[in-house]
């Protein structure tokens, strides 16, 4: 049983703030002084009564990652920062839009004229890769994007 019910109405008041996973909730307690058995037994009663779930945390960040027009890569790693279990990655990826619609609608926010230089096309490349696109694909949307301003002009 757990020790305090001080922890649980910790974990509880976080928990109602926002969306998190088991372990950014455990880290958080631990932050806050509260004892690593508190801590586990708080997070094991959440879970348990349904107001924790890393599945659904995971689905939530596919979704806030997708409004920010992160890639795959990035979402990963969001994934790996927030402690879901990789047994659970797969799924929160199947929810994930593919890459090349992310990596559009990105360019197509960025971008107004096509870049005029190759240092220009040089650093959107760059930005994009850091926003966890790969690199093939980022190279293949710049091509499309050049080939549909060809059209235009």
């Amino acid at each position: 049983a757990c020790g305090t019910a001080g922890a649980r109405a910790k974990a509880a008041a976080l928990i109602n703030r926002r969306a998190m996973s088991r372990s950014d909730l455990e880290r958080k307690l631990r932050e806050q002084g509260t004892r690593e058995s508190d801590v586990r037994c708080a997070a094991q009663w959440l879970e348990d009564i349904g107001a924790l779930n890393d599945q659904d945390f995971a689905a939530v960040l596919a979704r806030s990652c997708a409004q920010r027009c992160y890639g795959p890569a990035r979402f990963r790693e969001e994934l790996r920062r927030h402690g879901i279990d990789r047994a659970l990655w797969e799924e929160a990826e199947a929810l994930f839009p593919p890459e090349e619609e992310l990596l559009d609608a990105s360019l197509r926010s960025k971008l107004r004229t096509p870049p005029a230089d190759d240092r220009e096309r040089k650093r959107l490349s760059d930005a994009l890769a850091r926003r966890g696109f790969s690199w093939g694909a980022v190279r293949g949307a710049l091509r499309s994007f050049g080939a549909e301003w060809d059209g235009d002009i």
